[in-house]
């Protein structure tokens, strides 16, 4: 049976966060407490390890939904050495997953979206490694897909991010053919006709950033700049936010926890969190943060099982799910986190 690892947090009325580097731990269920030192409320945050090894492989750069009741993993990368793939599974309770026989879909590929929206999956853009794409497809069942355009109006890319809003898809940023971040702004309300609501928005051009919708807003966190596959780059902590997608307000240049890339931001509990991601020096953070208004930000949980990128967490039966990623190797391991 697998154990339950209980975390007391503490909820701090005012407090003075450290943007220091976490400490490392050394044990897979290590928990590092963070205190305060103020007069805090209490509560329980539990994390618990749900399977070690998923029947799917290892892979990073993945895609994650949730869609009819199950988690659904799409593609992704199975690390130094390995490929590409296009293989899509799916799971009611996070440790037994079926694979979806789908045929005639999407290309083996990485650092795509995936994306629920019209009650069906889509999947947009990514790297066949070393070619990116621009290609929209679109399933209501995971198993039958239809190519909605083989070729959008805008460019071809990966590391991006797509959300539903309005109404409509939106693709925001990511890396280009040329290696090059980008910080345009894209919608359709159909997935086949795509009009740019802007080519420069007011956030610097960026790629393995997060994008989510929030308090009736599109939100951007983090992220890189520079040129993708180099040394050319740097790693952001910034938020921003957007009523239409066209006019972006920066909620905060620095938020508390530290720059990242390749991290997630699920919206859960009616907060943004942020976990796990990596520096520009590509060391993991293995921390959660969470935001009520994206700018003041609240250490909430250091763990082992989160010293992760490339990862995926979706939301599904009031918990968050942690899937796959890379630490030091690439991973097939899921975690739950919830309070």
């Amino acid at each position: 049976m697998i154990k339950t690892i209980q975390h007391t947090l503490a909820l701090a009325l005012f407090v003075s966060f450290s943007c220091e580097k976490p400490d490392a731990v050394t044990t897979a269920l290590q928990v590092t407490p963070f205190t305060s030192g103020v007069q805090s409320v209490a509560q329980t945050l539990q994390i618990t390890p749900v399977t070690e090894e998923a029947q799917f492989v290892k892979r990073e750069g993945h895609g994650s939904v949730t869609f009819k009741n199950k988690i659904w993993v799409t593609g992704g990368y199975e690390g130094i050495g390995g490929n590409a793939r296009n293989d899509i599974w799916y799971s009611k309770d996070g440790a037994l997953w079926k694979q979806s026989l789908a045929s005639k879909h999407f290309s083996p590929r990485t650092s795509h979206t995936t994306t629920v929206f019209k009650d069906k999956i889509w999947v947009i853009g990514g790297n066949e490694i070393p070619n990116r794409k621009n290609d929209v497809w679109r399933s209501k069942d995971g198993m039958f897909w239809q190519e909605v355009t083989a070729k959008a109006s805008f460019s071809k890319r990966s590391s991006h991010t797509t959300v539903a809003f309005d109404n409509k898809l939106w693709v925001i940023g990511g890396l280009d053919q040329d290696k090059k971040a980008k910080n345009d702004v894209w919608y359709s309300k159909d997935g086949a006709l795509w009009i740019q609501a802007t080519a420069n928005a007011s956030f610097s051009p960026r790629f393995e950033h997060t994008s989510f919708v929030y308090a009736g807003k599109i939100w951007v966190v983090g992220g890189k700049e520079g040129i993708g596959f180099s040394n050319k780059f740097s790693v952001k902590n910034d938020v921003w936010c957007s009523k239409n997608g066209m006019d972006w307000i920066q909620v905060t240049t620095d938020a508390a926890f530290l720059p990242r890339s390749g991290h997630t931001s699920p919206v859960y509990d009616n907060k943004i969190w942020v976990i796990g991601g990596a520096d520009t020096e590509s060391n993991k953070m293995a921390d959660a943060w969470y935001s009520e208004d994206g700018k003041s930000w609240k250490l909430a949980l250091k763990h082992t099982a989160l010293n992760r990128a490339a990862h995926t967490t979706v939301v599904q039966d009031k918990k968050m799910w942690v899937v796959a990623g890379i630490e030091n190797q690439t991973k097939n391991d899921v975690w739950v986190v919830h309070y």
